[in-house]
């Protein structure tokens, strides 16, 4: 899957007991960004698409300002840092298992005109306190969440992404957490590692010559769009666009989908312009279609 967005909230805090219980949903989505950010914590999760089920050691931290992140396949031992070096201050996309859910840069609460937002039972996860959570959309343009959050902090412990038939298509889930990790973690010496640095400016000065006809309400275009491809966000969800050259004997004659737990892609031929256009993101089949047959050519 492809890259995601992380933005910075500003941070609430909250005093356990009565105060806590009061606190609204959108406030819990702001503690659950802020502390994903700014906490050091260390756990094994377990990952759930459709029937597949694997299990990872996360462990995240923050040193001189920068978050540093490590994610290890337990099946297997394949072992990668996923992220160094970010400014918890910037905007960058982030890696599908430890990103989990975008959140507007703006306003966690203009989300409550996408979707319904509630608080609701309390819970037990990975031997911690929980407050469940659930986000369902206002339109059939996007998929459904159920989160447990951690009372003390607001760290998301759980997420199930479900479809409007309350079918879980994804689930994430802390089994193991450790919050007093230290900021010392390093990962293993052998991990991947990718780096990040900040520019002025991560997008193609480039026109685009073809745009989209429609949109589903709400979402908005993210940073790093080039003449084949570009992102967009409702503050939750994401897809992206992709635009390829169709060769004269390419066997693309119709329409063809795939779905993988949350994840669906569509694509469609354009033969009068030589294209093939994909849509590719966690939203329903529904909306990955009606954007894809919307991408016109020439001035908007």
């Amino acid at each position: 899957m492809h890259c995601r967005v992380m933005l910075v909230v500003l941070a609430l805090s909250f005093a356990q007991g009565s105060v806590a219980a009061q606190a609204t949903a959108a406030d819990w989505l702001a503690r659950m960004v802020d502390s994903h950010r700014t906490l050091n914590y260390r756990g094994v999760v377990t990952y759930k698409i459709d029937d597949q089920l694997n299990s990872f050691k996360v462990s995240h931290s923050v040193r001189g300002g920068r978050e540093y992140e490590a994610l290890e396949m337990l099946e297997g031992g394949e072992s990668e840092v996923i992220r160094e070096g970010h400014d918890v201050n910037c905007v960058h996309p982030g890696p599908e298992l430890l990103r989990l859910l975008v959140v507007n840069p703006s306003d966690a609460r203009s989300l409550q005109q996408l979707y319904s937002l509630s608080v609701g039972d309390n819970l037990t996860v990975a031997g911690r306190d929980a407050v469940a959570m659930r986000i369902e959309p206002r339109d059939v343009y996007r998929l459904g969440y159920r989160l447990a959050l951690d009372r003390e902090t607001g760290l998301l412990l759980r997420s199930e992404i479900i479809n409007k038939n309350d079918k879980v298509l994804e689930r994430f889930e802390y089994v193991v957490l450790d919050l007093s990790a230290g900021d010392g973690e390093q990962g293993d010496a052998n991990a991947k590692r990718v780096a990040h640095s900040r520019s002025a400016d991560d997008s193609n000065s480039s026109p685009r010559d073809w745009q989209l006809s429609w949109l589903p309400p709400g979402f908005t275009p993210l940073r790093g769009a080039d003449q084949q491809s570009i992102s967009y966000t409702d503050g939750l969800a994401v897809f992206s666009v992709f635009i390829e050259p169709l060769a004269p004997d390419q066997p693309f004659s119709a329409d063809s989908h795939l779905r993988r737990g949350a994840s669906v892609s569509y694509s469609t031929v354009l033969k009068q312009h030589g294209k093939l256009v994909s849509v590719v993101g966690e939203v329903p089949m529904l909306t990955a279609r009606q954007v894809a047959r919307s991408v016109t050519w020439g001035a908007p």
